[in-house]
């Protein structure tokens, strides 16, 4: 307990000097047990939330309706949720009511996975009725209780289950697995945000391979041509830059090249992914080659015509061809040269091609991008002197 902070400490602390239990649960109390750092906090309590908010001055009552209220303090906000069992989830998402409880072993009872089915006591003591740690031990993603059920009230925990599996390097346990082929159907009626979201966690690890057993399962099929098909070097994905917007641009080179999207932006925009991510990925695409130009007038080219951002989702896909990172090599040493790819370092600028005679926009921007195309080719060429002397000429004689 040394690792959590004083201020969810306290809370704990009072709830407890009231006369009420409270105790750490979910996933701060697997990553504790797992000596990860957890990324939030979240306390568990016999006290109904109107005995919760008061205790203590500073509350918002975040998810009344299912027991959580938000207790802020000067350190931060912590979720604190009354001991409840669960009713049906007709929604295939919430239950449709909650009974309050007393009992900690029920409010326990109702959650997805074993591993964040564990409660911590403030002196440090673990309760673990259903073998959690055990499970952590053998890094296995199981279901608290029967699994067809608990993917039934909720299906997107399918998707949670594949997400636990990659982050966490676990197995999915076999009747886990079972359950999760006999309600993949249900994950039709989850929306697509809620997948999104699951599916670029998974693609922000190494175990990125994980992929077609989802794809395999059907679990994406509302999205594809070719339902339950898998896709080659898909395990790649895994290896490239940590950034996600070249990992989801990898997953729709992946599935175009397999035949089972036809419109990358369409894909996307499905997924509810947000504009910049649709843009970069799609201009991406569209400018890649199989394989690229192996030489830095390729990539200052490209740089030239697109933003930083593409150009690296192109380099990445071509790392993802053929393996390797060489082609980011290639890119970063590019821009690390400091040689010129853009206008805006050119050694003239359209100011200075009006003072030679230049009076129509158009031709400076012709002129500009012609001045470019050379400099690419002869990068020590980037001076004042030898570029005015060419849009000169280009003046006297102008191309057709």
């Amino acid at each position: 307990m040394s690792s959590v902070p004083n201020h969810v400490l306290a809370i704990i602390e009072k709830l407890e000097s009231a006369g009420f239990e409270a105790v750490l649960v979910g996933g701060c109390v697997r990553d504790l047990y797992m000596n990860r750092r957890p990324s939030d906090w979240d306390v568990a309590t016999s006290a109904t939330p109107c005995q919760v908010m008061a205790e203590f001055r500073r509350t918002f009552p975040s998810g009344i309706k299912h027991g959580t209220v938000t207790v802020l303090s000067g350190r931060g906000s912590v979720e604190v949720t009354t001991f409840r069992s669960d009713g049906d989830y007709s929604d295939g998402r919430r239950p449709d009511n909650v009974s309050f409880q007393t009992d900690l072993v029920t409010d326990l009872s109702r959650r997805d996975f074993t591993m964040n089915a564990m409660a911590m006591r403030r002196e440090g003591e673990i309760v673990d009725p259903f073998f959690g740690a055990r499970d952590i031990d053998a890094k296995t993603v199981r279901c608290v209780g029967d699994p067809v059920m608990r993917f039934r009230e909720d299906a997107l925990r399918i998707f949670r289950a594949f997400r636990f599996s990659s982050v966490l390097g676990f197995a999915i346990d076999r009747e886990t697995m079972a359950a999760a082929a006999i309600c993949s159907d249900r994950c039709a009626a989850l929306s697509s945000e809620r997948i999104c979201a699951e599916l670029c966690k998974i693609l922000m690890t190494s175990r990125t391979g994980l992929i077609n057993r989802i794809l395999e399962l059907g679990l994406l099929n509302r999205y594809l041509l070719i339902p339950g098909t898998p896709v080659d070097y898909i395990s790649r994905v895994g290896y490239l830059s940590y950034d996600q917007t070249i990992r989801i641009c990898a997953f729709c080179h992946l599935l175009l090249k397999s035949g089972q999207i036809e419109s990358p932006p369409a894909f996307l925009r499905d997924l509810k992914l947000d504009r910049h991510t649709i843009s970069v990925c799609s201009k991406a695409l569209l400018n890649y080659s199989d394989p690229p130009a192996d030489a830095p007038t390729t990539w200052k080219n490209l740089l030239s015509r697109e933003s930083e951002p593409v150009v690296r989702c192109v380099a990445a896909l071509a790392d993802l061809e053929f393996g390797g990172h060489a082609f980011t090599g290639q890119l970063n040493s590019v821009i690390r040269s400091g040689e010129c790819y853009s206008t805006g370092t050119l050694a003239v600028n359209g100011r200075d091609l009006l003072e030679i005679g230049f009076d129509n926009g158009f031709e400076i921007g012709l002129t500009l991008r012609f001045l470019l195309d050379y400099v690419i080719a002869h990068p020590t060429d980037n001076n004042r002197y030898a570029l005015l002397l060419m849009a000169k000429q280009r003046l006297i004689n102008p191309i057709e």
